[in-house]
């Protein structure tokens, strides 16, 4: 039966999704009841609501909730529930009907009688199959209470389900399991056998309080470090990391709204300063509560906020120093705000927040100086720096020097963002006017690859024009437009090659940079080559002797973009593969400073292994140093690598990370996803991102996967032109797997037009396919011209295999068996096993038209496994259609046991499998190595094993692996992705 299930279940609610399905079932079968879910605020109540308002399919839904202001007014609530059900008013008997239509304000007459009221009630939400669901139950009016609760307790034999969802005073409450099944809450008739404990707090004055009652709790550790992943994607020092854990106790709210992103990639107590997610109210009434101590309580709240690591010994230490009373503690515990015995924990992170914030700036200082007096300074240096800064009024030379000592070190806890927090402070502490302008302007460029473009901007208007010399405004100049460039937020290639203009005059190395920084903005946008300005500049770098005087790789790549900017991809192939093979020498500093420009070099060489490894060093160097702007490039181009690859979970997972990292650096992109669902042969009509505050918590998708949900939008990218010739490209792999050559001649002639590299080159062959099926001559000639010349400046198995592949498919007068099998050769020596088995296909498609049946069915076959391996579903189809058309039957293949892990289950499988530690799978994949093992252990339970030895057994070849490829140790750079 068919029963409206949503697209989606909660992350971490699984057993509770489970308990709703069934409640919705059971009305479909006309059976009834209801049920009151309880749970502290942010707990989930309302996401629990929001999912079986999704199951509803079919059933009338009637969706209220209670209001603060409507609480004394009579029959407040009521009148919402009743408004969409007045069409069944008539049905009801008289005196049931006379007394709601007095009660709800549409007839005059004396007070009704309650009872006839509720009964009315009961009545309406029986009249026809209804699930009626009300929020904030906390606050119904208390007549509308009476009258929900009288029919909540007759609906055991009516279609109809009524979920109420009331808030627990108390942050700690909600201890037990809800241990009931789901069939005991349907029907007053059957037994309720789940025992619920006592709890402070009960919703409509215990008018609810003989229903079945559903408690929500925290999440398990493991979904709640998933979740918070989702939203702090970057590094962050662990021990941060475990003090929001322990502190949001599992409480979803909480961890999908910390204080900003950026304070808590701080190594330590920055976050204090930025605004938080949540409502203000929550925050203001934990002040009020503060206020209410004493001066020694208070003060222990303080220090404890300002060290955000959770130390207690450090609390307790700086407590004495600061002549704390040893009770103050005690007193924070029983007013529920925080508890100090093995380590820190505040009852919610708001109270955090709030202890901090409710401090006068002298009572922060104090706090801040007390702790820096008794960290030791040898073990966690840059802690006590921090700490010291914090304390320091007005400026601190020698303060400020040791903070740009620690950066660095703060940078390998904590990332960039980490870093630029370290130089922020520094430059606010120097005195020099010179100097401070250097740092700030430092710390904005750490800010920029981090993907915090809000604090980069913040801080380069702080620079203001007076301190400036000539090449302190020219830097100020290129990180405004490397910033506009990472930001997405205007014309980045002008604003860089103007800044680049500007430098050439004062510093050639600075010079080389901006140009190559333009260069790569123009790949990522999507310029074409003929466009004025980034031609212009190409012409400027080969003509100047002084910025072609360098010798580093870097250099090299630079040249090799101009001239590919000024003479086109033919022309410019000698000098990219040049640039290539000497990138691979190049420095940590450098790859993270011009990792895009060498990904762009990599995409127009036509070479598998160098793309490969190009874009994984940049991705996992990004990884180790919070780069989240950089990563978020390079996973935009691996995710179709991937999938070139037919490595589709390791695309799944790349996506899901991309997914997570645009949101929370505040850039979208539709290409990652929409690739994905085409090389699934899924429609992707409508593909966007939803905010991961809704889909980390929403994202587990029907297949157990981890991932955003997709709501709408439109399947062109309006992040880029070369975002849009991605999805345009992906769009017309689809349309040729499922045979629709006119959809995918017209999406091809749009990726082709869009953008002449990359994805736009990429296409060109399926504008040739689609072409020679749908006979348009002029299209098929003209691409296949330039796909020839490209192969052959390229020199590459990949562009010559598929230039040859496209040679049989077109009709020119080549021998086409010859070329299929050129293409299947040359093919084979690659990684792209999507593309082998295209081939194999479309050998096979020739083979059939010839008559050949026996030769066409190997083909097909080969075909069939390579496609089903994949999971490239809509190639697979085709090739079974071709292959049945040959005679013989086809049987549904059976998918191995490995197909029930998720994208984060296989990726860490693969990493454990090439003998990654548990650290190490979670410094690469920005987890715990808590998280790691929780995953590992659901691996082994799907696949029948207890130990990753007992992996290499499982999954004995490459087509037994997740992504259906071998699996290599991160170094060789091919895993680092």
């Amino acid at each position: 039966m068919e029963t409206g299930r949503p697209a989606v279940r909660l992350f971490g609610r699984e057993r509770e999704c489970e308990t709703v399905d069934r409640l919705v079932d059971a009305v479909r079968c006309g059976r009834g009841g209801a049920i009151v879910v309880r749970g502290v605020r942010g707990i989930g109540k309302s996401a629990l609501l929001d999912y079986t308002a999704a199951a509803c399919t079919g059933l009338r839904l009637v969706r209220i909730n209670g209001i603060p202001a409507e609480r004394h007014l009579a029959y407040a609530v009521l009148h919402r529930t009743c408004a969409p059900l007045l069409d069944r008013i008539d049905s009801l008997p008289a005196p049931q009907a006379d007394a709601l239509r007095v009660a709800l304000g549409l007839a005059a007459g004396p007070a009704p009688n309650p009872m006839l009221v509720a009964s009315a009630t009961h009545g309406l939400l029986t009249s026809e199959p209804t699930v009626c669901l009300v929020d904030d139950a906390q606050w119904l009016d208390f007549l509308s209470t009476r009258a929900l609760a009288f029919a909540a307790r007759r609906l055991d034999t009516e279609a109809a389900l009524l979920v109420l969802a009331g808030r627990v005073d108390n942050f700690a409450g909600c201890v037990d399991d809800f241990a009931g099944r789901a069939d005991d809450f349907v029907g007053r008739g059957g037994a309720f056998a789940g025992r619920v404990g006592d709890f402070a707090g009960r919703v409509g004055d215990d008018e609810f309080g003989d229903l079945p009652e559903l408690r929500l709790h925290g999440l398990p550790d493991g979904s709640a470090r998933e979740l918070l992943a989702s939203v702090l994607p970057g590094p962050l020092d662990q021990r941060v990391r475990e003090q929001l854990l322990a502190e949001a106790r599992g409480n979803p709210s909480a961890l999908l709204h910390p204080p900003s992103s950026r304070g808590y990639a701080h190594l330590p107590g920055d976050y204090h300063d930025h605004p938080h997610r949540e409502p203000a109210e929550l925050e203001t009434a934990f002040r009020e509560r503060i206020r209410k101590l004493p001066a020694g309580a208070r003060g222990i709240l303080v220090l404890a906020a300002a060290e955000p690591t959770g130390d207690p010994i450090a609390v307790r230490a700086a407590a004495r120093n600061l002549g704390l009373p040893p009770r103050a503690a005690a007193l924070t515990a029983d007013a529920g705000l925080l508890e100090v015995d093995a380590t820190v924990r505040f009852g919610h992170p708001l109270a955090r927040s709030a202890a901090y914030g409710s401090a006068s700036r002298r009572e922060r200082q104090a706090a801040h100086r007390a702790l820096a007096e008794v960290i030791d300074p040898i073990t966690d240096p840059d802690r006590r720096a921090w700490h010291r800064a914090r304390a320091a009024h007005g400026t601190d030379d020698q303060l400020a020097d040791d903070l740009v000592r620690w950066a660095r070190r703060a940078q390998v806890r904590g990332g960039l963002p980490a870093a630029a927090a370290f130089l922020e402070r520094a430059a606010t502490l120097t005195t020099d006017p010179a100097k401070r302008v250097e740092r700030t302007l430092a710390a904005a460029e750490a800010m920029i690859p981090a993907g915090d473009f809000a604090a980069a901007r913040q801080l380069l208007t702080r620079v203001r024009p007076g301190p400036l010399d000539e090449r302190q405004a020219a830097r100020q100049d290129l990180l405004r437009a490397r910033l506009e460039y990472a930001s997405r937020t205007g014309d980045g290639v002008t604003s860089l090659i103007r800044a680049a203009q500007r430098m050439e005059r004062l510093d050639a190395g600075a010079a080389r940079a901006a140009y190559l920084d333009a260069f790569g903005a123009a790949h990522a946008a999507g310029a074409p080559q003929a466009d004025s300005p980034i031609r212009a500049a190409a012409r400027t770098v080969l003509r100047s002797a002084r910025l072609r005087s360098g010798t580093r790789p870097t250099d090299r790549l630079l040249v090799g973009l101009a001239t590919l900017y000024d003479s086109g991809p033919v022309q410019a192939m000698p000098a990219l593969r040049e640039a290539l093979a000497a990138w691979s020498g190049e420095s940590f500093e450098a790859v993270l400073r011009f990792g895009g420009p060498a990904v762009a070099a990599a995409m127009h060489s036509w070479d598998d292994q160098a793309l490969i490894r190009t874009v994984g060093r940049v991705i996992h160097l990004a990884r180790q140093a919070g780069a989240l702007g950089d990563l978020l490039s390079a996973l935009e181009l691996r995710v179709p690598v991937e999938l070139l690859r037919g490595r589709l979970a390791k695309a799944a997972a790349l996506a899901d990370e991309f997914g997570k990292i645009s949101y929370a650096i505040g850039v979208e992109s539709a290409a990652p996803q929409a690739c994905l669902a085409a090389f699934r042969g899924a429609s992707f009509r409508g593909v966007a991102f939803r905010g991961v505050a809704e889909g980390a918590f929403f994202g587990a998708g029907p297949d157990g996967g981890f991932r955003h949900g997709l709501t709408s939008g439109t399947v062109d990218d309006p992040g880029s032109r070369l975002g849009t010739a991605t999805v345009q490209w992906a769009r017309a792999v689809q349309a040729n797997g499922h045979g629709q050559y006119e959809e995918a001649n017209a999406a091809a002639r749009i990726a082709v037009d869009t953008v002449e590299f990359g994805p736009g080159q990429w296409a060109l062959a399926e504008l040739i396919e689609s072409a020679a099926r749908t006979g348009a001559a002029g299209d098929l000639r003209e691409a296949l011209d330039r796909l020839c010349d490209l192969a052959q400046a390229a020199g590459t198995d990949w562009a010559l295999g598929i230039a040859a592949r496209t040679r049989g498919v077109a009709p020119t007068g080549s021998d086409p068996e010859s070329c299929f099998r050129e293409a299947l050769d040359r093919l084979a020596r690659t990684s792209l096993r999507t593309e082998s088995a295209r081939t194999h296909l479309q050998y096979g498609e020739w083979l059939r038209r010839q008559g050949r049946r026996v030769d066409a069915r190997d083909q097909l076959r080969t075909a069939v496994d390579m496609f089903s391996a994949a999971g490239l579903d809509g190639f697979t189809d085709r090739a079974n259609r071709e292959l049945r058309a040959t005679g013989e039957s086809v049987r549904p293949r059976r998918n191995g046991p490995d197909n029930s892990l998720t994208a984060q289950e296989s990726v860490i499988a693969r990493l454990a499998r090439a003998g990654m530690s548990n650290l190490e799978i979670g410094v690469e994949l920005f987890i715990s190595a808590r998280t790691v093992e929780w995953h590992l252990r659901k691996v082994y339970v799907k696949l029948g094993i207890s130990s990753r030895r007992e992996l290499r057994r499982v999954l004995t070849d490459s087509r037994a692996l997740p992504d259906g490829a071998g699996l290599s140790p991160v170094s060789s750079g091919d895993g680092a992705g």
